[in-house]
């Protein structure tokens, strides 16, 4: 527009920022926009127990592929079921980040519970891609729907343990604090 019109006069710029307006406008039209989505990897913990960061490691994949299955599986309610599963192991590995030590009050969750919950709802969602109308395939998918219900409050219960000896180690401490205050009068 620079060669064309004579830009230093004002209504030969305004042609030239309508022209660039227009030629905007048009090229989003014509143009589809582009969303890229790239995955952000968990960043490795490192507690400095070897057992500690397996069980994390472990457990991040896990909920990788939890979280995906989530997304593949349309069913509103094992939809809230995955969810309270996700915080529940989400829970539970930052408590085993935070006091390592933990890491062996989860090996029957980790080696057992987990994979099979993941394989229950792989099969589910196998199970919804087929849907023959089958008997026998609609029983299934309705087991493993009212399974997750219970799954879902057992790792919930899982997380409680974590913080059971926590628990009671206040516990105890606010006894001996107020036997202390109520031996010296303080009470």
């Amino acid at each position: 527009m620079g060669i064309i019109l004579p830009i230093y006069k004002s209504w030969a710029l305004l042609l030239a920022l309508a022209v660039a307006v227009g030629a905007y406008l048009l090229s989003n039209k014509l143009i589809p926009k582009k969303e890229i989505i790239v995955p952000i990897e968990p960043e490795e913990i490192k507690t400095g127990d070897r057992a500690a960061d397996d069980v994390i490691s472990q457990g991040q994949a896990a909920l990788i592929k939890l979280d995906q299955l989530n997304d593949d599986i349309k069913d509103p309610l094992l939809t809230a079921q995955i969810n309270r599963m996700e915080i529940a192991c989400e829970s539970i590995f930052k408590a085993i980040e935070d006091k390592p030590s933990r890491s062996g009050q989860v090996r029957r969750f980790m080696n057992y519970y987990l994979p099979t919950s993941l394989k229950l709802l792989e099969s589910y969602k196998t199970l919804t891609e087929v849907s023959t109308g089958q008997k026998n395939v609609e029983t299934t998918r309705v087991r493993i729907r009212e399974s997750m219900g219970m799954i879902a409050d057992a790792f919930e219960k899982q997380l409680d343990n974590l913080y059971a000896d926590d628990a009671l180690d206040i516990t105890a401490d606010i006894e001996v604090m107020e036997s202390m205050l109520k031996s010296e009068g303080l009470k």
